[in-house]
């Protein structure tokens, strides 16, 4: 009867050491695609903000503008190295201060 208990509990150690692995072995899998969807998201983000701000650029009227502006600001707030938002803040930051003759 001593011999069918050790048997167990080696085999429920084994068990656990196999689901132990395979857990591991899930997680290691998982982490860099939940990695790469927030990677591929943020850029998304910026995307859509540099879209918004042409959009509104692009009406080619003065609300238009300061909309931008107002969009282009937010956008540096969360992308500060992003070139593109950083052009666009500077050429509607002159028409800001051309429109609103409040300088920035």
């Amino acid at each position: 009867m001593g011999g069918k208990v050790k048997k167990g509990k080696n085999m429920k150690a084994a068990i656990t050491k196999k689901m132990r692995g395979r857990i591991a072995g899930a997680f290691v899998l998982i982490m860099p695609l939940l990695f790469s969807i927030y990677t591929l998201n943020a850029y998304a983000d910026v995307d859509d903000d540099i879209e918004t701000g042409e959009q509104q650029l692009f009406t080619k009227s003065i609300t238009g503008g300061l909309d931008a502006y107002a969009t282009f600001i937010g956008a540096k707030t969360l992308y500060p190295d992003d070139p593109v938002v950083n052009a666009y803040l500077a050429f509607t930051r002159m028409l800001y201060y051309a429109f609103t003759g409040d300088p920035i």
